[in-house]
């Protein structure tokens, strides 16, 4: 019998075939949790051997169910207690973020907050700074991380006595960090954003933020076993898994992290299985079972896009960040404390969502590996290769240099931290860019104007360019809620470090070699003592800081406020050497090489006043 199907119908079927067996061998680890739990094993198990990790939680949702859940090590180690995913509590940090946002957009339903009102109009105690009159800060750009502050957390973001803990509204008012950019400019991750939203929700709702949480959230979602209260509730302490760190060869137990100061931005200690169910309830946009958090057209407005400097890189939707992984866009958030580090993640076109917290204080690397490697797994790559546009090496200059992170601190002590953490871009062969951060090298090609791709990787970076089209910034698509500005030759690492070795090279000189000559055996002293104290500075300070490294968190130590003394003290000196050295110039007092070997030391003892300065290390400039 004669086929009278026409060739179109022919390329449709076939067409529709390939979809099918492509549908069926991306997702078969899906519809057999038997294969994916044996996949995951695999993953997680020797690397937890490797790396020295306490304990790891996992859920996964896959259409409206719970396919897998399960933890791996011990809550306890002492007591060899297995953990659990139904009953183990882990810290899943800044995931607690998602949190705050949905009771912000419960609000909004409710008519009780708009997005896009002065968020001063919500506070009682206290207002935020007015330093941009005509650029208000709102709630939208407290949920895209938007708002301009500046970041901070010196002393008082992670205290450890619970004396210490202070009413929210007080903590907000207290720890208020500057605005150092108008808001909706530039996207910095600020954990007192967040912690003001919390704020304005428990001061329109009239419940404190944990009860406003517990009510609208949890219950609903029958998370029973997860809490915003520090320390943590009776019923639940013998469930938390304990934050372990390995050190000498063996686990160390710390205490369990306070986070109350900013308790909506990072305080949530919870179970994998509990945000299983809120992934379940994101997924459905807002439905649990019967129930809803939300509604269908606010879970969709929370999950769309709602901000991005470069369409062409993932955003920021209303507190969630988007991003890329072999193709498919997920939406979610990471966290870390000092001793677990957590990811969640929703893919709404597999719909799927994933949890994973790892305890440990070297835990991050697991868990930024985990949700590739599963994907990897699961889904086909849809990379694209890159390829390089033409005469690109006649613009590489365009792009050199080091780009800093606008999320950093820029008026008090804690400016000193990023001093070398920048990014620095340089040209590569084969009309490439090199990227150097933290001792790592990555190498991108351009594939369009301003845009380049990581060499075998989805990673993305897109320049940004000012009215006269000089290059001023960076953005990423690894971190949707970060971007950086091109930092002046001043604030370079290199040239910083560059001063940092000469001015000590010329102070250690000064100091042993005892340059100067009579006549004038007071002026030896004077520029020794100068010296000293320079050197006393940076000797001491990084003393200071290395030994108190696991505390700055929690307080400013004693060390540290001692170590401040000697900035203030060197600048004193330096001021009364240079005074001597007009004097010793307009005498003519001594060889010309002396006074040339003495401005020697008094310009770099300048220097050094100026880099006081600068870095905020002049004062007691810790709150």
């Amino acid at each position: 019998m004669p086929c009278l199907l026409r060739p179109h119908v022919y390329l449709f079927l076939t067409l529709w075939l390939v979809s099918v067996v492509v549908a069926a061998a991306s997702t078969g680890s899906l519809d057999s949790p038997q294969r994916l739990e044996a996949f995951i094993d695999g993953l997680i198990e020797p690397r937890m051997k490797e790396e020295h990790l306490a304990s790891v939680s996992v859920s996964i949702v896959h259409r409206g169910e719970l396919i897998l859940s399960k933890a791996y090590g011990y809550s306890d180690i002492e007591q060899q207690k297995p953990a659990d995913p139904e009953r183990t509590l882990f810290r899943p940090g800044s995931i607690s973020k998602l949190f705050t946002w949905i009771a912000v957009m419960q609000l909004v339903e409710q008519g009780k907050l708009d997005l896009d009102r002065d968020v001063n109009q919500y506070l009682k105690s206290f207002q935020i700074r007015d330093r941009f009159p005509s650029d208000p800060i709102t709630l939208r750009h407290l949920m895209t991380h938007t708002p301009g502050f500046e970041d901070g957390g010196l002393g008082y973001l992670q205290p450890t006595e619970v004396d210490r803990i202070l009413p929210l509204s007080e903590a907000m008012q207290k720890y208020q960090p500057q605005r150092i950019l108008p808001p909706g400019r530039q996207v910095s991750y600020s954990n007192y954003g967040t912690a003001l939203a919390g704020l304005i929700v428990a001061n329109v709702s009239g419940l404190n933020y944990q009860e406003y949480v517990r009510r609208h959230i949890f219950e609903p979602l029958n998370m029973q076993r997860s809490t915003f209260i520090e320390p943590l509730p009776a019923h639940l302490i013998d469930d938390m898994a304990i934050a372990y760190a390995y050190e000498g060869g063996d686990f160390v137990p710390h205490p369990f992290e306070i986070i109350s100061n900013f308790a909506p931005a990072g305080a949530m200690s919870a179970t994998a299985d509990d945000l299983a169910r809120f992934m379940m309830a994101m997924l459905r946009y807002g439905k649990f079972g019967e129930r809803r958090i939300l509604q269908e057209v606010t879970a969709k407005t929370l999950l769309e896009r709602a901000f991005s400097t470069d369409s062409r890189l993932p955003g920021m939707a209303l507190g969630f960040y988007e991003s890329i992984v072999n193709g498919y866009r997920l939406v979610g958030h990471g966290g870390d404390t000092d001793f677990f580090h957590s990811d969640l993640a929703l893919d709404f076109q597999n719909q799927l969502g994933i949890f994973i917290s790892v305890s440990g204080r070297t835990g991050g690397d697991l868990r930024s590996a985990f949700i590739p490697a599963l994907y990897d797994h699961l889904f086909a790559s849809k990379r694209e290769s890159s390829s390089t546009e033409r005469n690109f090496g006649n613009r590489v200059s365009d792009y050199s240099g080091e780009f800093k992170f606008w999320r950093a601190n820029f008026s008090t002590l804690e400016k000193l931290f990023s001093l070398s953490a920048g990014i620095k871009v340089m040209p590569g062969e084969n009309s490439s860019l090199v990227m150097e951060q933290g001792g790592e090298v990555f190498q991108y090609v351009e594939i369009g104007a301003d845009h380049f791709q990581e060499i075998n990787s989805e990673n993305q970076v897109a320049f940004q360019r000012d009215d006269s089209g000089e290059v001023t910034g960076l953005i990423f698509s690894w971190g949707p809620f970060l971007s950086a500005y091109k930092a002046p030759f001043y604030e370079t690492s290199a040239l910083n470090q560059w001063l940092l070795g000469l001015a000590a090279l010329v102070f250690i000189s000064a100091t042993l070699r005892r340059l100067y000559q009579k006549p004038e055996p007071w002026m030896v002293g004077s520029a020794v003592w100068v010296s000293v104290a320079h050197l006393a500075v940076l000797l001491v300070g990084a003393l200071s800081f290395g030994l108190t490294a696991e505390v700055l968190g929690e307080r400013v130590p004693w060390q540290v406020k001692v170590w401040l003394i000697l900035p203030i003290l060197a600048t004193l000196l330096t001021a009364y050497l240079s005074y001597q050295a007009v004097v010793v110039w307009k005498t003519q007092i001594g060889t010309l090489f002396y006074r040339i070997r003495l401005s020697v030391v008094v310009v770099m003892s300048l220097a050094m006043v100026w880099f006081y300065w600068f870095w905020n290390m002049l004062g007691f400039q810790y709150l």
